[in-house]
C-alpha cells in the first residue's frame, strides 16, 4: 500500500454501517488520513464497485474526497503517436479529465441505440472534483511523474517487492491487432515469449521507465477487453 503510515484497525467496528461488508485499510498519506476499500477478489464490474462504494459514505461521513483507482486496459491508437510521451505505455497514469463538451468518464456499455449510427450515452461523469483538478493542473507542463519527489519516493518503496518492478522497456511490446497470441503448453504467455516477433508494431522508443501522466476521457464498463 502506498501509505506513509499504516494505522491500526479501529476496535470495535460498531461505528461501521450495519450493511457495510467492506474490508478497510487505514493510514495517512502526505498528512491526510486515508481509508482504502479494495474490490473483492475475482469480482470486477460496476455492480461490485457500487456495492463497495455505497456503504462507504455512511460509515465514513466526513470523507472529503473519494478516488476510484484501478488498472485499466487500452485500445492502441493506429498509427501510434510520433512522440513516445504521447503514447500510453506500461505503467503510465491516466486521469479522467473533462473538457467543455467532453466528459471525464463514459460508461460505454450503458447506452440507447437508435440505429447503428445514432447512440445516446446514458451515463457520463463530466464534473470531477474541482480541488483535485486544480492540484493536477501543474502536471500538464511536466508529465513525467517520476520527476516529482513525492511520487518517486513512493515508487522506491516498491523497489524490492516482487511483481512491482518495471519489466524493462524492451518488454513493453505491442503486437498487431489481428495477431492471435500464442500459448505455451496450453497456458497464456503473459510475456509473449512464444509470439511472432515479426508482428510487433514498431513504435517510437521511450527513453525512461518513469510513469507519464495522461489526461482525457476514460471508458468504464463491465466488458473486459483482454485483446484489442
Amino acid at each position: 500500500m502506498m501509505l506513509d503510515h499504516h494505522h491500526e484497525k479501529p476496535e470495535p467496528d460498531q461505528w461501521l454501517n450495519d450493511s457495510d461488508n467492506n474490508y478497510y485499510f487505514y493510514g495517512d498519506l502526505n498528512g491526510h488520513n486515508v481509508v482504502i476499500a479494495p474490490m473483492p477478489v475475482a469480482q470486477p464490474g460496476k455492480v461490485s464497485a457500487q456495492m463497495l462504494v455505497a456503504p462507504l459514505s455512511s460509515s465514513f461521513p466526513r470523507i472529503r474526497i473519494a478516488l476510484f483507482v484501478g488498472i485499466g486496459g487500452g485500445v492502441p491508437r493506429c498509427p501510434s503517436p510520433l512522440d513516445a510521451i504521447d503514447d500510453i505505455r506500461l505503467g503510465d497514469v491516466v486521469i479522467g479529465w473533462a473538457d467543455p463538451g467532453v466528459p471525464a468518464v463514459v460508461e460505454y456499455d450503458y447506452a440507447r441505440f437508435r440505429n447503428k449510427d445514432d447512440l445516446d450515452l446514458l451515463a457520463i461523469v463530466d464534473n470531477p472534483n474541482r480541488t483535485l483538478i486544480t492540484h493536477l493542473t501543474p502536471f500538464l507542463s511536466n508529465r513525467v511523474l517520476g520527476d516529482r519527489p513525492g511520487f518517486d519516493k513512493n515508487l522506491k518503496r516498491l523497489k524490492d517487492e516482487p511483481g512491482y518492478q518495471h519489466p524493462g522497456l524492451e518488454n513493453d511490446i505491442l503486437l498487431a491487432a489481428d495477431y492471435k497470441h500464442n500459448k505455451v503448453q496450453g497456458e497464456k504467455d503473459p510475456r509473449c515469449e512464444a509470439c511472432d516477433k515479426s508482428r510487433v508494431v514498431q513504435r517510437e522508443a521511450r527513453q525512461t521507465t518513469k510513469a507519464i501522466f495522461h489526461w482525457g476521457t476514460i471508458l468504464s464498463g463491465d466488458l473486459v477487453m483482454m485483446n484489442a
